[in-house]
């Protein structure tokens, strides 16, 4: 079991987008590019093989966006950028995925910023272990 750990995944980060069912019992994200950026990061964060955790957690997520050549504001507020709780969901749902929590519900402290890279694009994820008291 750990009790903390950081990865960087460069990358272009995608958002979680809606779903939408398009007949026969089949369901198609509305971003084509949601499901290989969430299977990077899966795939970055299992190749480190780090242990699982166990219990509540708090998790940390920097989102590095490409900016515009000409961005109308400092920092990533365009539709273009992508919702950050979407963000978040997508990344989130890696970590469960790639088997270091064995749910999102074990997150109780959630920080997420949004900005434009400065160097490469993608995202920092940093989870901590939250001690619970011994009963």
């Amino acid at each position: 079991m750990s009790d903390e750990a950081e990865f960087y995944i460069a990358g272009i980060p995608k958002p979680q987008g809606s779903m939408r069912h398009v007949g026969h019992g089949r369901i198609i994200h509305s971003s084509p590019k949601l499901l290989p950026w969430r299977d990077h990061v899966m795939a970055t964060i299992m190749a480190q093989q780090p242990d699982p955790f166990e219990g509540p957690v708090s998790v940390r997520l920097g989102i590095f966006l490409v900016a515009p050549k000409k961005p109308k504001h400092t920092l990533p507020i365009s539709r273009s950028a992508g919702d950050i709780d979407k963000h978040a969901r997508t990344i989130l749902d890696a970590l469960q995925l790639s088997g270091i929590i064995a749910d999102d519900a074990q997150v109780c402290d959630l920080k997420v910023s949004k900005r434009y890279a400065e160097d490469i694009s993608g995202v920092t994820i940093s989870i901590r272990s939250l001690n619970e008291p011994t009963p």
